[in-house]
Protein backbone atom coordinates (compact mmCIF):
# COMPACT_ATOMS: atom_id res chain seq x y z
CA UNK A 1 0.00 0.00 0.00
CA UNK A 2 2.68 2.48 0.90
CA UNK A 3 4.30 1.75 -1.91
CA UNK A 4 1.30 2.13 -4.46
CA UNK A 5 1.22 5.66 -2.73
CA UNK A 6 4.53 6.70 -3.01
CA UNK A 7 3.73 5.67 -7.00
CA UNK A 8 0.64 7.61 -7.16
CA UNK A 9 2.65 10.85 -5.91
CA UNK A 10 5.49 10.33 -8.26
CA UNK A 11 3.17 10.23 -11.18
CA UNK A 12 1.44 13.23 -10.53
CA UNK A 13 4.07 15.18 -9.54
CA UNK A 14 5.26 14.45 -13.26
CA UNK A 15 1.94 15.49 -14.25
CA UNK A 16 2.51 18.79 -12.61
CA UNK A 17 5.89 19.49 -14.02
CA UNK A 18 4.87 22.93 -15.07
CA UNK A 19 3.56 23.79 -11.26
CA UNK A 20 6.71 22.27 -9.96
CA UNK A 21 9.36 24.11 -12.20
CA UNK A 22 6.79 27.43 -10.84
CA UNK A 23 7.27 26.33 -7.09
CA UNK A 24 11.50 25.86 -7.86
CA UNK A 25 11.31 29.23 -9.41
CA UNK A 26 9.59 30.91 -6.73
CA UNK A 27 11.55 29.54 -4.05
CA UNK A 28 14.95 30.99 -5.94
CA UNK A 29 13.16 34.14 -5.89
CA UNK A 30 12.70 34.68 -2.53
CA UNK A 31 16.52 33.51 -1.56
CA UNK A 32 17.66 35.74 -4.09
CA UNK A 33 15.44 38.25 -3.15
CA UNK A 34 17.23 38.49 0.43
CA UNK A 35 20.61 38.68 -1.16
CA UNK A 36 19.74 41.54 -3.75
CA UNK A 37 17.85 44.71 -3.85
CA UNK A 38 17.99 44.82 -7.66
CA UNK A 39 14.67 44.62 -9.18
CA UNK A 40 16.48 43.51 -12.31
CA UNK A 41 17.64 40.58 -10.75
CA UNK A 42 14.20 39.94 -9.73
CA UNK A 43 12.77 40.19 -13.07
CA UNK A 44 15.56 37.96 -14.70
CA UNK A 45 14.52 35.12 -12.22
CA UNK A 46 10.82 35.64 -13.00
CA UNK A 47 11.10 35.35 -16.91
CA UNK A 48 13.57 32.35 -16.83
CA UNK A 49 11.25 31.00 -14.47
CA UNK A 50 8.35 31.53 -16.75
CA UNK A 51 10.26 30.48 -20.08
CA UNK A 52 11.72 27.09 -18.43
CA UNK A 53 7.76 26.15 -17.69
CA UNK A 54 6.46 26.95 -20.89
CA UNK A 55 8.66 24.14 -22.27
CA UNK A 56 7.36 21.43 -19.87
CA UNK A 57 3.99 21.79 -20.93
CA UNK A 58 3.06 18.68 -22.84
CA UNK A 59 -0.03 19.42 -25.32
CA UNK A 60 0.48 16.88 -27.93
CA UNK A 61 -1.37 14.35 -26.29
CA UNK A 62 -4.72 15.15 -27.22
CA UNK A 63 -6.03 12.33 -24.64
CA UNK A 64 -6.12 12.74 -20.55
CA UNK A 65 -4.58 11.92 -17.68
CA UNK A 66 -6.31 11.71 -14.85
CA UNK A 67 -5.52 10.48 -11.51
CA UNK A 68 -7.50 10.80 -8.16
CA UNK A 69 -5.78 14.24 -7.42
CA UNK A 70 -4.63 15.19 -10.81
CA UNK A 71 -6.67 15.61 -14.35
CA UNK A 72 -4.53 16.89 -17.17
CA UNK A 73 -5.56 17.40 -20.78
CA UNK A 74 -4.53 19.16 -24.07
CA UNK A 75 -7.30 22.05 -22.60
CA UNK A 76 -5.04 22.87 -19.48
CA UNK A 77 -1.73 22.29 -21.28
CA UNK A 78 -2.75 25.40 -23.82
CA UNK A 79 -4.24 27.42 -20.77
CA UNK A 80 -1.03 26.88 -18.89
CA UNK A 81 0.90 28.27 -22.19
CA UNK A 82 -1.35 31.61 -22.37
CA UNK A 83 -1.01 31.57 -18.52
CA UNK A 84 3.12 31.83 -18.69
CA UNK A 85 2.85 34.05 -21.63
CA UNK A 86 0.73 36.68 -20.72
CA UNK A 87 2.77 36.71 -17.15
CA UNK A 88 5.91 37.41 -19.54
CA UNK A 89 4.78 40.41 -19.98
CA UNK A 90 4.98 41.75 -16.95
CA UNK A 91 8.67 42.53 -16.69
CA UNK A 92 7.86 45.52 -19.38
CA UNK A 93 5.27 47.29 -17.29
CA UNK A 94 6.71 50.77 -16.60
CA UNK A 95 6.61 51.02 -13.13
CA UNK A 96 8.00 51.94 -9.47
CA UNK A 97 10.23 49.64 -8.23
CA UNK A 98 9.38 46.37 -6.90
CA UNK A 99 10.28 43.94 -4.75
CA UNK A 100 10.89 40.58 -4.61
CA UNK A 101 7.90 39.61 -3.23
CA UNK A 102 5.90 41.72 -5.66
CA UNK A 103 7.19 39.02 -8.24
CA UNK A 104 6.94 36.04 -6.10
CA UNK A 105 3.24 36.77 -5.39
CA UNK A 106 2.75 37.61 -9.02
CA UNK A 107 4.73 33.47 -9.39
CA UNK A 108 2.16 32.29 -6.91
CA UNK A 109 -0.91 33.49 -8.24
CA UNK A 110 0.10 31.37 -11.52
CA UNK A 111 1.04 28.57 -9.39
CA UNK A 112 -2.15 28.65 -7.83
CA UNK A 113 -4.40 29.34 -10.80
CA UNK A 114 -2.55 26.17 -12.83
CA UNK A 115 -3.60 23.74 -10.27
CA UNK A 116 -7.23 24.73 -10.25
CA UNK A 117 -6.92 23.60 -13.93
CA UNK A 118 -5.92 20.51 -12.76
CA UNK A 119 -7.30 19.41 -9.22
CA UNK A 120 -9.58 16.87 -9.53
CA UNK A 121 -9.76 16.60 -5.60
CA UNK A 122 -11.16 18.55 -3.03
CA UNK A 123 -8.07 19.10 -1.02
CA UNK A 124 -6.37 20.07 -4.04
CA UNK A 125 -8.67 22.19 -5.53
CA UNK A 126 -9.11 24.19 -2.01
CA UNK A 127 -5.47 24.60 -1.85
CA UNK A 128 -5.06 25.90 -5.18
CA UNK A 129 -7.60 28.43 -4.65
CA UNK A 130 -7.09 29.54 -1.49
CA UNK A 131 -2.72 29.95 -2.91
CA UNK A 132 -4.46 31.91 -5.84
CA UNK A 133 -7.20 34.31 -3.65
CA UNK A 134 -4.09 35.24 -0.98
CA UNK A 135 -1.64 35.96 -3.33
CA UNK A 136 -4.00 38.66 -4.64
CA UNK A 137 -5.55 39.82 -1.37
CA UNK A 138 -1.68 40.81 -0.65
CA UNK A 139 -0.68 42.29 -4.03
CA UNK A 140 -3.61 44.43 -4.11
CA UNK A 141 -2.14 46.17 -1.27
CA UNK A 142 1.05 47.06 -3.10
CA UNK A 143 0.10 49.91 -4.12
CA UNK A 144 1.53 50.89 -0.40
CA UNK A 145 -1.84 53.67 -0.15
CA UNK A 146 -4.46 54.34 2.25
CA UNK A 147 -7.05 53.08 -0.70
CA UNK A 148 -5.05 50.25 -1.64
CA UNK A 149 -5.10 49.01 2.14
CA UNK A 150 -9.03 49.62 1.66
CA UNK A 151 -9.52 47.75 -1.64
CA UNK A 152 -7.39 45.00 -0.37
CA UNK A 153 -8.90 44.78 2.82
CA UNK A 154 -12.34 44.90 1.23
CA UNK A 155 -10.84 42.02 -1.46
CA UNK A 156 -10.13 39.71 2.25
CA UNK A 157 -13.34 40.24 3.79
CA UNK A 158 -15.47 39.24 0.39
CA UNK A 159 -12.59 36.48 -0.34
CA UNK A 160 -13.14 34.99 3.06
CA UNK A 161 -16.55 34.78 3.40
CA UNK A 162 -17.20 33.08 -0.17
CA UNK A 163 -14.00 31.03 0.90
CA UNK A 164 -15.58 29.56 4.16
CA UNK A 165 -19.08 29.56 2.08
CA UNK A 166 -17.40 27.44 -0.41
CA UNK A 167 -15.72 25.12 1.60
CA UNK A 168 -19.07 24.75 3.98
CA UNK A 169 -20.41 23.36 0.24
CA UNK A 170 -17.54 21.30 -0.06
CA UNK A 171 -17.84 19.57 3.02
CA UNK A 172 -21.77 18.82 2.66
CA UNK A 173 -20.83 16.91 -0.81
CA UNK A 174 -17.77 15.13 0.68
CA UNK A 175 -20.20 13.77 3.14
CA UNK A 176 -22.81 12.91 0.78
CA UNK A 177 -20.53 11.13 -1.51
CA UNK A 178 -17.77 9.70 0.91
CA UNK A 179 -15.36 10.37 -1.64
CA UNK A 180 -12.60 13.75 -2.00
CA UNK A 181 -12.35 12.80 -6.06
CA UNK A 182 -14.05 15.07 -8.13
CA UNK A 183 -14.33 12.88 -11.17
CA UNK A 184 -15.69 9.90 -8.92
CA UNK A 185 -18.23 11.94 -6.28
CA UNK A 186 -21.52 10.58 -6.89
CA UNK A 187 -24.26 13.01 -5.91
CA UNK A 188 -28.08 13.31 -7.22
CA UNK A 189 -31.15 15.56 -6.30
CA UNK A 190 -32.24 12.65 -4.36
CA UNK A 191 -30.16 13.07 -1.71
CA UNK A 192 -32.43 16.30 -0.69
CA UNK A 193 -32.29 19.95 0.18
CA UNK A 194 -28.47 19.40 1.66
CA UNK A 195 -27.09 18.32 -1.93
CA UNK A 196 -29.01 21.88 -3.27
CA UNK A 197 -27.03 23.63 -0.64
CA UNK A 198 -23.84 22.06 -1.18
CA UNK A 199 -24.20 22.85 -4.67
CA UNK A 200 -25.38 26.05 -4.71
CA UNK A 201 -22.75 26.70 -1.52
CA UNK A 202 -19.73 25.55 -4.31
CA UNK A 203 -21.08 27.15 -7.45
CA UNK A 204 -21.08 30.41 -5.23
CA UNK A 205 -17.94 29.81 -4.34
CA UNK A 206 -16.31 29.52 -7.69
CA UNK A 207 -18.57 32.67 -9.26
CA UNK A 208 -16.34 34.91 -6.51
CA UNK A 209 -13.05 33.67 -8.33
CA UNK A 210 -14.59 35.06 -11.57
CA UNK A 211 -16.70 37.89 -10.34
CA UNK A 212 -20.27 36.78 -11.49
CA UNK A 213 -23.14 38.65 -9.64
CA UNK A 214 -23.83 38.49 -7.09
CA UNK A 215 -20.17 38.35 -6.01
CA UNK A 216 -19.14 41.16 -8.16
CA UNK A 217 -18.27 44.09 -5.60
CA UNK A 218 -14.91 43.44 -4.97
CA UNK A 219 -13.81 43.88 -8.55
CA UNK A 220 -14.44 47.95 -9.01
CA UNK A 221 -12.45 48.90 -5.90
CA UNK A 222 -9.41 45.95 -6.38
CA UNK A 223 -8.88 46.92 -10.08
CA UNK A 224 -8.55 50.60 -9.09
CA UNK A 225 -6.64 50.22 -6.32
CA UNK A 226 -4.08 47.71 -6.74
CA UNK A 227 -0.63 48.24 -8.68
CA UNK A 228 -1.46 48.19 -12.44
CA UNK A 229 0.89 45.48 -13.77
CA UNK A 230 -0.57 43.00 -10.09
CA UNK A 231 -4.53 43.59 -11.48
CA UNK A 232 -3.54 43.15 -15.31
CA UNK A 233 -2.59 38.94 -13.95
CA UNK A 234 -5.94 39.28 -11.60
CA UNK A 235 -8.08 39.99 -14.40
CA UNK A 236 -7.01 37.32 -16.47
CA UNK A 237 -5.15 34.34 -14.92
CA UNK A 238 -7.62 33.58 -12.02
CA UNK A 239 -10.51 34.56 -13.62
CA UNK A 240 -9.74 31.77 -17.03
CA UNK A 241 -8.66 29.24 -14.66
CA UNK A 242 -11.79 29.54 -12.58
CA UNK A 243 -13.78 29.70 -15.76
CA UNK A 244 -12.76 26.13 -16.20
CA UNK A 245 -12.66 24.66 -12.92
CA UNK A 246 -16.28 25.74 -12.62
CA UNK A 247 -16.80 23.89 -16.09
CA UNK A 248 -15.43 20.94 -14.35
CA UNK A 249 -17.67 20.97 -11.65
CA UNK A 250 -20.97 21.62 -13.59
CA UNK A 251 -19.97 18.33 -15.91
CA UNK A 252 -18.97 16.22 -12.88
CA UNK A 253 -22.04 16.77 -10.90
CA UNK A 254 -24.12 16.82 -14.15
CA UNK A 255 -25.49 20.63 -13.31
CA UNK A 256 -25.69 21.40 -17.02
CA UNK A 257 -28.30 18.32 -17.26
CA UNK A 258 -31.11 20.27 -14.68
CA UNK A 259 -32.94 22.64 -16.76
CA UNK A 260 -33.08 24.44 -13.15
CA UNK A 261 -29.23 25.14 -12.77
CA UNK A 262 -29.19 25.84 -16.18
CA UNK A 263 -31.55 28.50 -15.94
CA UNK A 264 -30.02 29.90 -12.62
CA UNK A 265 -27.26 30.16 -13.77
CA UNK A 266 -27.77 31.42 -17.48
CA UNK A 267 -29.99 34.47 -15.50
CA UNK A 268 -27.01 35.28 -13.34
CA UNK A 269 -24.80 35.51 -16.18
CA UNK A 270 -27.09 38.50 -17.70
CA UNK A 271 -27.44 40.12 -15.46
CA UNK A 272 -23.12 40.10 -15.01
CA UNK A 273 -23.50 41.28 -18.19
CA UNK A 274 -26.15 43.97 -17.32
CA UNK A 275 -24.21 45.01 -14.29
CA UNK A 276 -20.78 45.51 -16.01
CA UNK A 277 -22.32 47.05 -19.12
CA UNK A 278 -24.21 49.76 -16.79
CA UNK A 279 -22.32 49.84 -14.42
CA UNK A 280 -18.99 51.17 -16.74
CA UNK A 281 -21.38 53.75 -18.24
CA UNK A 282 -21.04 56.10 -15.02
CA UNK A 283 -17.05 55.84 -14.69
CA UNK A 284 -14.83 58.42 -15.45
CA UNK A 285 -11.91 56.91 -13.61
CA UNK A 286 -10.25 54.57 -16.10
CA UNK A 287 -9.52 51.38 -14.33
CA UNK A 288 -12.49 51.32 -12.78
CA UNK A 289 -14.25 51.30 -15.91
CA UNK A 290 -11.80 48.41 -17.06
CA UNK A 291 -13.08 46.45 -14.18
CA UNK A 292 -16.60 47.08 -15.08
CA UNK A 293 -15.72 46.35 -18.75
CA UNK A 294 -14.05 42.98 -17.03
CA UNK A 295 -17.34 41.73 -14.98
CA UNK A 296 -19.20 42.24 -18.33
CA UNK A 297 -16.37 39.82 -20.15
CA UNK A 298 -17.04 37.60 -17.25
CA UNK A 299 -21.21 37.60 -18.23
CA UNK A 300 -19.86 36.67 -22.00
CA UNK A 301 -17.54 33.70 -21.23
CA UNK A 302 -19.99 32.00 -18.96
CA UNK A 303 -22.38 30.91 -21.83
CA UNK A 304 -19.69 29.01 -23.05
CA UNK A 305 -19.87 26.95 -20.12
CA UNK A 306 -23.41 25.93 -20.63
CA UNK A 307 -23.14 25.29 -24.14
CA UNK A 308 -22.04 21.18 -24.45
CA UNK A 309 -19.83 19.69 -27.10
CA UNK A 310 -17.14 20.92 -29.40
CA UNK A 311 -18.91 24.17 -29.94
CA UNK A 312 -18.86 25.65 -26.29
CA UNK A 313 -15.18 24.44 -26.04
CA UNK A 314 -14.10 26.25 -28.83
CA UNK A 315 -16.18 29.43 -28.09
CA UNK A 316 -14.35 29.53 -24.97
CA UNK A 317 -10.58 28.68 -25.86
CA UNK A 318 -11.02 31.39 -28.93
CA UNK A 319 -13.02 34.08 -26.08
CA UNK A 320 -10.14 33.83 -23.71
CA UNK A 321 -7.46 33.92 -25.45
CA UNK A 322 -8.32 37.07 -26.91
CA UNK A 323 -9.59 38.69 -24.21
CA UNK A 324 -5.86 37.40 -22.20
CA UNK A 325 -4.31 39.66 -25.03
CA UNK A 326 -6.90 42.72 -25.10
CA UNK A 327 -6.51 42.88 -21.65
CA UNK A 328 -3.25 42.99 -21.02
CA UNK A 329 -2.67 45.25 -23.75
CA UNK A 330 -5.34 47.25 -21.86
CA UNK A 331 -3.41 47.56 -18.98
CA UNK A 332 -0.39 48.04 -20.43
CA UNK A 333 -1.89 51.71 -21.65
CA UNK A 334 -3.84 52.57 -18.43
CA UNK A 335 -0.06 52.16 -16.49
CA UNK A 336 1.32 54.44 -19.06
CA UNK A 337 -0.96 57.04 -18.98
CA UNK A 338 -0.53 56.40 -15.03
CA UNK A 339 3.04 57.96 -15.61
CA UNK A 340 1.29 61.14 -16.88
CA UNK A 341 -0.47 61.36 -13.84
CA UNK A 342 -3.78 60.47 -16.28
CA UNK A 343 -6.05 58.34 -14.22
CA UNK A 344 -9.44 59.99 -15.11
CA UNK A 345 -11.04 60.58 -18.81
CA UNK A 346 -10.96 63.95 -18.46
CA UNK A 347 -7.77 63.94 -17.99
CA UNK A 348 -6.78 62.61 -21.53
CA UNK A 349 -7.59 65.62 -23.65
CA UNK A 350 -5.62 66.82 -26.26
CA UNK A 351 -3.20 63.80 -25.56
CA UNK A 352 -4.03 61.84 -28.89
CA UNK A 353 -3.46 65.17 -30.33
CA UNK A 354 -0.04 65.36 -28.94
CA UNK A 355 1.00 61.41 -29.28
CA UNK A 356 -0.77 60.30 -32.16
CA UNK A 357 0.93 57.25 -32.42
CA UNK A 358 0.19 56.21 -28.68
CA UNK A 359 -3.00 57.53 -29.53
CA UNK A 360 -4.40 55.46 -32.31
CA UNK A 361 -2.78 52.38 -30.75
CA UNK A 362 -5.10 52.97 -27.62
CA UNK A 363 -7.88 53.25 -29.85
CA UNK A 364 -7.69 50.21 -31.30
CA UNK A 365 -7.42 48.51 -28.33
CA UNK A 366 -10.32 50.09 -27.53
CA UNK A 367 -12.37 48.96 -30.65
CA UNK A 368 -11.12 45.40 -29.74
CA UNK A 369 -12.46 45.71 -26.29
CA UNK A 370 -16.07 46.64 -28.01
CA UNK A 371 -15.83 43.93 -30.41
CA UNK A 372 -15.71 45.67 -32.96
CA UNK A 373 -14.04 44.78 -36.83
CA UNK A 374 -11.16 44.90 -37.80
CA UNK A 375 -10.05 43.54 -34.38
CA UNK A 376 -10.10 40.36 -32.90
CA UNK A 377 -12.71 41.75 -30.13
CA UNK A 378 -15.16 40.73 -33.10
CA UNK A 379 -13.73 37.37 -34.42
CA UNK A 380 -14.20 36.40 -30.74
CA UNK A 381 -17.90 38.28 -30.34
CA UNK A 382 -18.96 36.59 -33.55
CA UNK A 383 -18.33 33.46 -33.00
CA UNK A 384 -19.50 33.57 -29.25
CA UNK A 385 -22.62 34.87 -30.34
CA UNK A 386 -22.89 32.27 -33.33
CA UNK A 387 -22.35 29.31 -30.72
CA UNK A 388 -25.17 31.00 -28.70
CA UNK A 389 -27.61 31.33 -31.29
CA UNK A 390 -26.70 27.90 -32.45
CA UNK A 391 -27.29 26.59 -28.88
CA UNK A 392 -31.10 28.28 -28.86
CA UNK A 393 -31.71 26.92 -32.07
CA UNK A 394 -31.18 23.09 -30.83
CA UNK A 395 -32.11 23.24 -27.46
CA UNK A 396 -35.28 26.02 -28.16
CA UNK A 397 -34.02 27.56 -24.37
CA UNK A 398 -35.83 30.75 -24.47
CA UNK A 399 -33.23 31.87 -21.77
CA UNK A 400 -29.94 31.58 -24.90
CA UNK A 401 -32.03 34.24 -26.72
CA UNK A 402 -32.50 36.58 -23.99
CA UNK A 403 -28.59 36.05 -23.44
CA UNK A 404 -27.74 36.82 -27.34
CA UNK A 405 -30.15 39.90 -27.38
CA UNK A 406 -28.26 41.23 -23.81
CA UNK A 407 -25.04 40.18 -25.50
CA UNK A 408 -25.32 42.47 -28.82
CA UNK A 409 -26.91 45.52 -26.67
CA UNK A 410 -23.73 45.10 -24.67
CA UNK A 411 -21.82 45.86 -27.88
CA UNK A 412 -23.82 48.95 -28.66
CA UNK A 413 -23.49 50.43 -24.86
CA UNK A 414 -20.00 49.68 -24.73
CA UNK A 415 -19.44 51.99 -28.14
CA UNK A 416 -20.41 54.69 -25.34
CA UNK A 417 -18.07 54.29 -22.42
CA UNK A 418 -14.59 52.87 -24.18
CA UNK A 419 -14.81 55.90 -26.92
CA UNK A 420 -15.23 58.27 -24.45
CA UNK A 421 -11.50 57.85 -24.01
CA UNK A 422 -10.27 59.00 -27.69
CA UNK A 423 -12.83 61.19 -27.40
CA UNK A 424 -10.91 63.67 -25.03
CA UNK A 425 -7.96 62.40 -26.47
CA UNK A 426 -8.39 63.02 -30.02
CA UNK A 427 -11.11 66.00 -29.16
CA UNK A 428 -10.50 67.41 -26.45
CA UNK A 429 -8.21 70.14 -25.47
CA UNK A 430 -5.33 70.11 -23.11
CA UNK A 431 -4.65 73.04 -20.62
CA UNK A 432 -1.38 72.76 -21.31
CA UNK A 433 1.41 70.30 -22.92
CA UNK A 434 1.88 66.99 -21.63
CA UNK A 435 6.03 66.90 -20.16
CA UNK A 436 7.99 64.18 -21.01
CA UNK A 437 7.08 60.73 -23.30
CA UNK A 438 6.11 57.40 -23.45
CA UNK A 439 8.97 55.03 -23.49
CA UNK A 440 9.82 52.82 -26.15
CA UNK A 441 9.89 49.34 -24.82
CA UNK A 442 6.23 50.26 -23.43
CA UNK A 443 5.31 51.46 -26.75
CA UNK A 444 6.70 48.27 -28.18
CA UNK A 445 5.02 46.17 -26.28
CA UNK A 446 1.42 47.71 -26.84
CA UNK A 447 2.37 47.74 -30.23
CA UNK A 448 3.29 44.43 -30.64
CA UNK A 449 -0.44 43.33 -28.62
CA UNK A 450 -1.97 45.62 -31.17
CA UNK A 451 -0.36 43.90 -33.94
CA UNK A 452 -1.45 40.96 -32.75
CA UNK A 453 -4.85 41.86 -32.18
CA UNK A 454 -5.32 43.24 -36.56
CA UNK A 455 -3.66 39.77 -37.29
CA UNK A 456 -6.05 37.45 -35.46
CA UNK A 457 -8.60 39.21 -36.89
CA UNK A 458 -7.07 38.97 -40.52
CA UNK A 459 -5.73 35.66 -40.40
CA UNK A 460 -7.87 33.74 -37.35
CA UNK A 461 -5.79 29.96 -38.71
CA UNK A 462 -3.50 29.72 -36.55
CA UNK A 463 -5.97 30.18 -33.58
CA UNK A 464 -8.51 27.73 -35.35
CA UNK A 465 -5.07 25.16 -35.62
CA UNK A 466 -4.97 25.25 -31.79
CA UNK A 467 -8.99 25.00 -30.97
CA UNK A 468 -9.32 22.37 -33.21
CA UNK A 469 -6.61 20.36 -32.26
CA UNK A 470 -8.00 19.96 -28.46
CA UNK A 471 -9.47 17.14 -27.17
CA UNK A 472 -12.72 18.87 -25.30
CA UNK A 473 -13.18 15.77 -23.09
CA UNK A 474 -16.51 16.20 -21.24
CA UNK A 475 -17.44 19.73 -22.83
Amino acid sequence: MMELSLQQVIEEIALLRFEATLILGSLILLVFGMLSNKEVTFKVIFSVTLLVSLFLVDVRDVGASTTEAVSIDALSGILKILFAFISLWIVFFHSNMRRYEHYFLLLSIVIGSSLMLSANHLLLFYIAIELTSLSSYLITGFSFSRKGYEAAIKYLLFGGVSSAIMIYGVSILYGLSGSLSISEMVVTTQMGPLYHVGMICLVGGLFFKVGLVPYHFWVPSTYQEAPTDGVAILSIVPKIAGFALLHRVLVNFELLSDPMYRQIIAALGIATVLMGTFGALRQDNIKRMIAYGAIAHSGLVLPTLLIQGEQGGLAFIWYVTIYAIMTMAIFMIASMYEDFGIKDVKDMKGIGIQFPIMGTLTLLILIAQIGLPPTAGFTAKFYLFSAIWNEYQASGATIMLIYLIIGLLSVVLALFYYLKIPFHSFLGTAESPYFGDFSIISRSVVTIFTIMVLWIFISPEFLNKIAFNINFIGW
